[in-house]
């Protein structure tokens, strides 16, 4: 009777001594899990502040950028105004050749229906898209020149 007394002592003392093991190893996942969020945290946060820092960076070459460009024009009015005609011009250039393959794209393409379809009702249809077509590019491009007038 007092050998089982002392069996069963022994059985609870390792029951509660495995307990307290789990105890202890699940605190452990509990703080290396807080310590893997905390470094996550701080990741992000220098994330941020890097990002931050590049923002900034940009920031302040457009600072630069603008005071070259005030610079530029205080220093040299004419030449400045030829710079920008130019550069309208060139964009006025690649707006109109956009323009003209989207125009030759969609020319492609009706014609290409065409093929497949020479009803007479269609082919009037198609000649008044690309009459509209031209009639807009023709707009725009008065408009562009008034523009760089």
């Amino acid at each position: 009777m007092e050998e089982e007394r002392r069996v069963e002592r022994r059985r609870e003392e390792e029951v509660m001594e495995e307990r307290r093991v789990e105890r202890r190893r699940e605190e452990e996942e509990v703080m290396e899990e807080r310590r893997v969020e905390r470094r996550r945290e701080e990741e992000v946060m220098e994330e941020r502040r890097v990002e931050r820092r590049r923002e900034e960076e940009v920031m302040e070459e457009r600072r630069v950028e603008r005071r070259r460009e005030e610079e530029v024009m205080e220093e040299a009015p004419a030449q400045v105004e030829g710079v920008i005609k130019e550069v309208q011009h060139q964009r006025l250039v690649e707006t109109s050749a956009s323009l003209a393959a989207a125009l030759e794209a969609v020319e492609q393409k009706i014609n290409q229906d065409d093929t497949h379809n020479h009803s007479l009702v269609e082919e009037k249809t198609t000649v008044n898209i690309l009459d509209d077509i031209g009639s807009m590019f023709d707009d725009l491009a008065d408009q562009l020149d008034a523009m760089l007038d």
